[in-house]
């Protein structure tokens, strides 16, 4: 998650990991890098990731994600 899903996400029930701001995506490249290693070695088995702008890094982000999840990916689109 980006820090700016915090105001959507933080009543959630739920295990979070904020990786920074929309506005820096290499910073949340690394976060993400880190973030995938940790909840790979907890034995963590459904990941839900928010997508990002298909732009520069974020086509990168998204890339990453996909190559990850192996198995079925759901895009949702708020309207």
């Amino acid at each position: 998650l980006a820090d700016e899903d915090r105001v959507f996400m933080d009543d959630l029930a739920a295990e979070k990991i904020y990786l920074g701001s929309l506005q820096n995506l290499p910073a949340v490249a690394r976060q993400l890098f880190q973030a995938m290693r940790a909840l790979d070695d907890a034995g963590v088995e459904i990941i839900l990731a928010r997508d990002f702008p298909p732009r520069d890094m974020g086509n990168a982000l998204r890339d990453r994600l996909r190559r990850a999840a192996g198995q079925l990916i759901e895009l949702r689109r708020s309207e």
